[in-house]
């Protein structure tokens, strides 16, 4: 009968540690899948800085030429002092258009960069939590064998 328990608690023992190779290789899957993902979002995160960036420069490259614009009218104006009201209305009006524009880009940028992240934080958090879960599951499940060959190996101690 001795025997008989030793085989059956190896044959679990194999069990438990085939189920241990399992969650491990499980982890190390999703780790790395999360890695990837991480990378992913690291890579979009670094095109739209980019694409902020030029934005910015064609922005500021627009100012410059709305000032070159100014410069051009203001000489125009000693000849054209009829429409001098009428043009620079205008103008400040593009002006106004092209700050708000920029505005509104800057803000969305700002935004999608903000909502990377948060979601980089959250995935990093989640990936936490989950090696967290995984590790706590995994040495749960390998104690458990432990302390039931423990506790039936001091039984049969004392039954001898």
């Amino acid at each position: 009968m001795f025997e008989d328990s030793k085989v059956h608690f190896k044959s679990e023992l194999e069990e438990e540690r085939a189920s241990h190779r399992e969650m491990i290789s499980k982890y190390e899957k999703d780790a790395a899948a999360l890695e990837g993902q991480a990378e992913t979002l690291k890579q979009e995160l670094s095109k739209e800085k980019q694409l902020h960036s030029q934005t910015w420069m064609i922005l500021k490259n627009l100012k410059a030429e709305n000032e070159a614009l100014r410069q051009e009218m203001a000489q125009k104006i000693t000849s054209l002092q009829e429409t001098y009201e009428e043009t620079e209305t205008r103008l400040q009006g593009e002006l106004q258009e092209a700050k708000f524009s920029h505005r509104e880009i800057t803000s969305k940028y700002e935004t999608e960069i903000f909502m990377l992240k948060v979601e980089v934080d959250s995935l990093k958090q989640e990936l936490n939590t989950n090696i967290e879960s995984d590790s706590k599951k995994a040495i749960k499940e390998f104690n458990v064998p432990n302390e039931r060959n423990g506790s039936e190996n001091h039984m049969d101690a004392t039954n001898i």
